[in-house]
């Protein structure tokens, strides 16, 4: 079986969602799980079955063993139990008693326990949709909205199910149109436009988090920042009326010289998009948009043809895959372009990507971040507006 990547670097967690998607259930159905199982392996170095001895979790009373830690709030050895379980039967079977429990204390509005074993749990299968949409609904209850916003992104990036996917979506539009009612009603100008900032990194292909951005910035005057927002999704059909109406409101008050932004050719790989770049200004990549990624990774065989060598990185870092944690080393490379659009002095990371044939590596956020981006999906474009 080959190996697909999925990589969330350590260095933080950015929300992103289009590699997850895609190598995640690539992922499961090479291994032949459905798309709907967050489980991960037991085992490892090709041991299929435990010994004789370690399979009593698979006898008669496993699930009141955990049901009586759960209710004895022995929330650690409830999670170390499901965590040593030895057999697919006995770890699904745990799992199920911990996330409808998790349930429980959200009914009981016990939110003390719930948190701890909420965090417990987590730390082991973050990958938990369930167990993370609880998590979005604890923090909304506690009337943390922006909290909430983020681990709903975080549950989408790991579901796969196109109903599931369509329902966690539509609880980020309902989260973030309460969290935005609240701001106008206390006049809080500064917070919305944070939260668009944000949104928009999020989600780049949505276009109407552009657009409230854009009406927030009119707002608060920055008509230069509205207008490069707004000319980012000026060929989206669906917001081009609204778009064209405040561009020509703007242009009417100001002279802008700033330079419009760069349309370059996505290539799409089912329901996510591949992008040609460029290292050190000379050598192609075809590099895999991931939004979650901190950085952008490269094949270790392309960095060395670019002439780095484990010997030129300027750090060795741990990254966390789907298939475990890894070490990686860091390169600082004098220049990355996409398109015109180049990026100097940035780190690029070198992992073996064994499985991923179709590309080169992964364009993460530090090179993204770099600009004002938009992910066009009906013309299959990445819009890159001027460095800020």
């Amino acid at each position: 079986m080959k190996i697909k990547w999925l990589v969330l670097l350590a260095l933080g967690w950015s929300g992103g969602w289009f590699s997850h998607q895609y190598l995640s259930s690539r992922d499961k159905e090479a291994d032949g799980q459905s798309a709907g199982d967050d489980s991960m392996p037991r085992w490892s170095g090709g041991l299929e079955r435990a010994p004789a001895s370690m399979v009593a979790d698979d006898l008669p009373g496993a699930g009141d063993r955990i049901d009586t830690m759960l209710s004895e709030r022995l929330y650690s050895e409830a999670v170390e139990y499901f965590s040593n379980s030895v057999s697919d039967t006995a770890a699904q079977q745990a799992k199920t008693k911990i996330v409808a429990y998790l349930k429980i204390l959200l009914e009981r509005e016990n939110y003390q326990d719930l948190e701890q074993l909420l965090s417990l749990y987590l730390q082991q299968q973050y990958r938990d949709v369930d167990a993370l949409l609880i998590r979005a609904r604890l923090q909304q209850a506690r009337n943390n909205y922006r909290s909430s916003i983020n681990t709903l992104y975080e549950a989408l990036s790991w579901e796969h199910r196109p109903f599931a996917i369509n329902s966690i979506r539509a609880r980020i539009r309902s989260t973030v149109d309460a969290l935005d009612t609240q701001l106008l009603q206390t006049g809080d100008n500064g917070k919305r436009l944070s939260l668009y900032e944000d949104l928009v990194l999020l989600e780049p292909d949505y276009s109407v988090w552009f657009l409230r951005l854009a009406k927030v910035q009119i707002e608060l005057r920055d008509l230069d920042a509205a207008r490069q927002s707004l000319i980012l999704i000026e060929s989206d059909p669906a917001v081009a009326g609204l778009v064209h109406g405040l561009l020509a409101e703007i242009e009417d008050t100001v002279t802008f010289e700033h330079q419009m932004p760069v349309s370059v050719p996505l290539v799409r790989e089912g329901n996510h998009f591949v992008v040609e770049g460029r290292l050190n200004g000379t050598l192609p990549v075809r590099l895999l948009i991931d939004t979650g990624a901190s950085m952008t990774l490269l094949k270790t065989e392309i960095l060395s043809a670019a002439g780095l060598s484990s010997a030129s990185a300027s750090a060795v870092r741990v990254f966390t895959t789907a298939n475990g944690r890894v070490q990686g080393s860091v390169y600082h490379v004098d220049s990355f372009s996409i398109g015109d659009q180049e990026a100097r002095n940035m780190d690029i990371a070198g992992l073996d990507m064994p499985g991923m044939d179709a590309v080169d590596g992964l364009l993460g956020m530090n090179y993204l971040e770099r600009f004002r981006f938009y992910i066009d999906q009906e013309q299959q474009q990445l819009r890159l507006s001027a460095p800020q």
